[in-house]
C-alpha cells in the first residue's frame, strides 16, 4: 500500500462521518417547565341552629389551564386537594380537608364533626361563597370572600335582639358585607349582602317564599363594632301587616380568621 493510501485511510478514520458533527460535550436531558398553579382562598363565617358559630378559611391549589377555556374548548375537570381551618367562637382551631372542584367551583370539606359544602358564585359585588355547614350538633349556612386588593377580610359576630333574637355573623370585604342570620334555634340558610359607605352600613332583603317580608338594617362602625337597629315589616296569615323591630350588634375578634 502506498504512503498516499495510508495517509488517506487515517484521516478518513480519525474524521467525523459525512454532514455530522463532533460531540460537544456530554448530553442533558431537557427539564420539564413547572406547571403554573393558581391559589383559591376563601374567608368568611359560619352559623348553626344550635348557636355555634365562628370563622372558617378554604383553600385549593389547581393548575391554571384547568380553570379556564381554551381555544373555544370547555376547560378540563380537575378537583383538587382542598384544605383549611374552622375556629368555633370559645373553640379551638379545626382543621379541615377535601376537595374543590374547578368546574362546579365546589369546595366539600370535613374536620372534627363539621362537614362543609359551599359552591362560588359572582355577584355584583363580585365572588362569595356560599353553602351548608353541618357539626357542632346543628346544621345552617357559610359565607366566605376572596382577600380584597388591598388590606385585609374582616369577620365579626355578635347577636341581635328585639322582638325575635339570633346569631349575627359577617364578613367585610372592602366595603362589602356579607351575613349570616341565625334565628334562636333555627339555621341560617341564606346570605344577606349589606353596603358600606363612611361609617354607615345599610342592608335591605326580602324573604325567601312562602314567607312575605323584608328586613331593613342600618349600623354604624366605630373601630371594631358595627351595632344598629333593624325593622321588619311582613304579611302574616290571620295577623296581617307585622312590623318587628330591634337592635344588633357584632365585634371583629370575636371570631377571628
Amino acid at each position: 500500500m502506498t504512503s498516499t493510501l495510508r495517509g488517506f485511510l487515517v484521516l478518513a478514520l480519525l474524521s467525523p462521518a459525512c454532514g455530522g458533527s463532533a460531540p460537544t460535550g456530554p448530553s442533558s436531558t431537557p427539564t420539564t417547565p413547572a406547571a403554573q398553579t393558581s391559589t383559591i382562598t376563601y374567608g368568611g363565617t359560619f352559623s348553626t341552629s344550635q348557636g355555634v358559630s365562628g370563622a372558617i378559611n378554604l383553600t385549593a391549589t389547581v393548575p391554571v389551564s384547568m380553570l379556564s377555556a381554551t381555544n373555544g374548548l370547555a376547560a378540563p375537570r380537575a378537583v383538587a386537594t382542598a384544605t383549611g381551618t374552622l375556629k368555633p367562637v370559645g373553640g379551638g382551631v379545626i382543621p379541615l380537608t377535601g376537595t374543590y372542584d374547578t368546574v362546579t367551583r365546589k369546595f366539600e370539606v370535613k374536620g372534627a364533626d363539621f362537614t362543609i359544602s359551599a359552591t362560588i358564585t359572582t355577584e355584583t359585588t363580585g365572588d362569595v361563597l356560599n353553602g351548608t355547614v353541618t357539626g357542632g350538633g346543628g346544621q345552617g349556612a357559610v359565607v366566605a370572600a376572596p382577600a380584597p386588593a388591598t388590606g385585609a377580610l374582616t369577620t365579626f359576630c355578635g347577636t341581635y335582639t328585639g322582638d325575635t333574637h339570633g346569631t349575627l355573623v359577617m364578613v367585610r370585604r372592602e366595603q362589602t358585607l356579607y351575613a349570616l342570620v341565625s334565628e334562636a334555634g333555627a339555621p341560617a340558610d341564606f346570605s344577606i349582602t349589606g353596603t358600606i359607605t363612611g361609617t354607615a352600613v345599610f342592608f335591605k332583603f326580602d324573604w325567601a317564599p312562602p314567607d312575605v317580608g323584608s328586613t331593613t338594617v342600618t349600623g354604624t362602625i366605630d373601630g371594631g363594632i358595627i351595632s344598629g337597629t333593624w325593622v321588619a315589616n311582613s304579611v302574616e296569615p290571620g295577623r296581617g301587616a307585622v312590623v318587628e323591630r330591634g337592635d344588633w350588634i357584632v365585634r371583629a375578634g370575636w371570631c377571628p380568621l
